[in-house]
Order: structure tokens, then C-alpha cells, then sequence
């Protein structure tokens, strides 16, 4: 019989393929509008196209990277490469790749000049563009979203990623609630997290719309304790 982990790496890599194939297809569209173009003096047509395939190369790219990060991690084989980070510029480039892809969305970011902590920067960067293109995905036509990084106690970083979009029903808030059914990707970030001994959680302000809170240590020796490193 198999095991709840191994069914859900069995999930993850389903759905992984299914979202590849059709990412395959949309990039293979695009191209060939691109194609038909080239040569008319539409140039903002032409440009509208090129970040169109921009855009959906980088999520081939995504799709690419849980696939093979999740298949390591579940086979124990995750090793983590901590390096002394500056938080802020890598949420800062997270948010600034996501503004220029010319999406609907309003990105509000309020940081420190600088938070360093004690990770492995590439994890931690998929983990952050995870949960951004979650927000994205949930709100196709736009919304507002407040990103605010800090350091709430000596030790340790906060990053909320928070959304003012459409009502949140009881249905959706239980698949938020229900990460590793509903939403592998968002799943492995977790897991990332949990990784380096912090923590992410979804939370449903009073106020409305949907919150995802990440928080990491920022001090070597308690990310260390963690990943089994001496």
C-alpha cells in the first residue's frame, strides 16, 4: 500500500506534467502569433507578445523547479546551502519580476533597508515566488497586494504577503487550509520553510481577503540545529 508521502509526490508530479504540457501549448500559440506579426508596424502589439512569452517561459520554468525540488526532498536528499542573506533585495527582485510582467495587480512593498538571515537563498526565493504567484492566480483581473518584510524579534523575519481581492468563500478557505491535497506547490513552500525551522500559515483577516505569513530565524545557529549541519 502506498504512503500518504508517497502519494503525494505522485500528485505533485501529476500535476506538474499536466501543468507543463499545457504551458507547452500556450508558449507554442504565443510563438506562432509572435511569428504571424513579425514584418507589420504594430510594434506595442509585437512587444505585448514577447512578454507574453516571457511570461509564460518563467512559469515553465516554475513548474520545472517544484518538480525537481519536491522529488529531492522527498527522497531525503535535500541538502540545504546556507549562506548569510540580505532578505530585502531578494523579495525585492521577486517583486520587481512580477511588476514587469505588466499584470493588473497593484504591489505594495514596505521593507527595512536591510534583514539578513541565515538560509539557503535559492529555496527561499522559490518559496516567496510561490506564494506571490498563488495571489496572482487567485485574482486574474487584479487586486491589491501589500507585501511588508520585518524583523518582529531579535532572531527572527516576518514576510506577510496579503491580498485585498474578491470575497473569500468557505470552500476556498478550506483548500488554503488543506495545503498538501489542494495545492502541492504552495505545500513544498511550506515545506522549505519548515526546513530552515520556520513556519508559513495562511491566515483570514477580519478585514477581508487572504494573508500568507512566513517567518524564518535569522540567527546560524538555530538553522543549522535544524538542517542536521555542523
Amino acid at each position: 500500500m502506498a504512503t500518504a508521502s508517497t502519494c503525494w509526490r505522485q500528485q505533485v508530479v501529476a500535476e506538474g506534467v499536466d501543468d507543463l504540457q499545457g504551458e507547452i501549448q500556450r508558449l507554442r500559440r504565443s510563438a506562432q502569433s509572435l511569428t504571424r506579426e513579425i514584418g507589420q508596424p504594430t510594434s506595442e502589439r509585437l512587444a505585448k507578445r514577447a512578454r507574453v512569452i516571457a511570461s509564460r517561459t518563467d512559469r515553465l520554468r516554475r513548474v520545472l523547479d517544484v518538480l525537481a525540488t519536491s522529488a529531492v526532498m522527498q527522497a531525503g536528499q535535500l541538502e540545504l546551502t546556507l549562506e548569510r542573506v540580505n532578505l530585502v533585495p531578494l523579495v525585492g527582485q521577486v517583486v520587481s519580476e512580477t511588476r514587469n510582467r505588466g499584470l493588473p495587480h497593484r504591489v505594495n512593498v514596505a521593507m527595512p533597508q536591510g534583514l539578513t538571515a541565515v538560509l539557503d537563498p535559492s529555496l527561499i526565493e522559490h518559496a516567496v515566488r510561490t506564494v506571490l504567484e498563488r495571489v496572482l492566480e487567485r485574482n486574474p483581473r487584479g487586486c491589491w497586494i501589500d507585501i511588508e518584510l520585518r524583523r518582529p524579534l531579535t532572531g527572527l523575519a516576518r514576510l506577510e504577503v496579503r491580498e485585498f481581492g474578491g470575497r473569500v468563500s468557505e470552500a476556498q478557505r478550506r483548500d488554503l487550509r488543506e495545503l498538501p491535497r489542494t495545492d502541492p506547490g504552495l505545500a513544498l513552500s511550506r515545506s522549505i520553510v519548515e526546513l530552515h525551522r520556520g513556519s508559513l500559515s495562511v491566515e483570514f483577516p477580519a478585514e477581508g481577503g487572504v494573508s500568507v505569513v512566513m517567518t524564518l530565524p535569522t540567527q546560524r545557529g538555530r538553522a543549522l540545529a535544524n538542517s542536521g549541519l555542523s
